[in-house]
């Protein structure tokens, strides 16, 4: 999500009604046949059905949680967030860019209860992740997604607004850093260098963007936003740079549900098999048994030359999601190959 979101910061009227915890009947059953529409709408490279049901307001008051700022505040970075959708910078063009052409997204779990939340799986020229959303209910108590946790980024709808927030709120009232405590006040007070490294990213500077981050307080260098910024960075240099700062990310957050994720990719450089395929059995106990983990079980070992074990992942892979096409491909691929020697 870019500055182009253009956050409003006025008394603007909301676009969704506000999240209500009043009981609905079949309140399950809705929030379930929500979570498929936008699974079929974004395999129809369609970000609408996702964009509509996300409840700006109740993603604003999370982002302004805890941040000493008035309801009109609030409601502004609602429409700015209500204004964003239909762009390719919003939350959900983002995702459809991971996709490419030939992407696909599958629903791996639903879950009922407080929170109910929803497990979609996306696979596609950009790679693989995992997104989960959670509903909550509108005034009128139909289900809507009040936020989106993407594994890949390791952060929400709401903690990519929430940056937004305190820099425009800073900017509207000088009094406000001396307001604020904690990890929103560090941020704030490092805000023109975290601005630099963000820029030296986008430019794919990662030299640059190291240098910054090793000058930044600890209090800040510790964050899970820079932390992730550098661990990106950081895997444009060498396999050593980009292990050592996952290893840091990983002391840091243990317990992230993103964390074994973002080890995949720092093992694979590295050529640590064994770890990489570590990372998968950790990221399948978050998300639980999936065909797509069982097909990058068989990538991994065919990049340490274990061809038979491959083949044995991928067919498990198969059998697990008869539709999934990506270990046909390899399968296709592995016997063409044996044939032409």
């Amino acid at each position: 999500m870019l500055l182009s979101l253009a956050l409003l910061i006025c008394c603007a009227p909301s676009a969704q009604a506000p999240v209500d915890a009043r009981p609905t009947s079949n309140y399950g059953v809705q929030a379930k046949a929500l979570a498929q529409r936008i699974t079929a709408s974004l395999n129809n490279k369609d970000a609408s059905t996702l964009e509509k049901s996300m409840n700006a307001l109740e993603i604003a008051r999370r982002a302004c949680a805890d941040l000493d700022v008035p309801k009109e505040f609030e409601r502004g970075c609602a429409e700015g967030l209500t204004k964003s959708r239909g762009t390719p910078d919003s939350y959900a063009g983002n995702m459809l860019k991971l996709l490419g052409e030939h992407g696909h997204v599958r629903m791996i779990s639903f879950q009922e209860g407080e929170p109910t939340k929803a497990l979609l799986r996306l696979a596609g020229s950009g790679g693989f992740n995992f997104v989960e959303l959670e509903f909550g209910r509108n005034a009128a108590g139909a289900p809507c997604v009040v936020d989106v946790f993407s594994f890949a980024t390791a952060s929400s709808v709401s903690d990519s607004l929430r940056h937004f927030a305190l820099l425009l709120a800073s900017e509207r009232d000088q009094s406000f850093l001396a307001r604020l405590r904690g990890p929103s006040k560090a941020m704030m007070e490092s805000f023109k260098e975290l601005n630099r490294m963000n820029q030296e990213f986008a430019a794919n500077r990662p030299e640059q963007v190291l240098a910054i981050f090793e000058e930044l307080p600890r209090e800040v260098r510790e964050l899970k936003t820079v932390q992730v910024v550098h661990l990106f960075a950081s895997s444009n240099l060498s396999p050593a740079r980009h292990l050592a700062a996952y290893n840091e990310y990983r002391t840091l957050f243990p317990d992230d549900p993103s964390q074994a994720f973002l080890g995949i990719d720092a093992y694979l450089i590295s050529e640590k098999w064994k770890d990489a395929l570590g990372c998968l059995d950790v990221l399948e106990k978050s998300v639980g048994k999936d065909a797509y983990v069982e097909f990058m079980r068989g990538i991994i070992c065919a990049m340490a030359n274990n061809h038979e074990q491959a083949l044995v992942h991928w067919e498990a892979s198969i059998q697990q999601e008869p539709d999934l096409p990506d270990p046909y491909w390899e399968l296709l691929g592995w016997r063409t190959a044996r044939m032409e020697h």
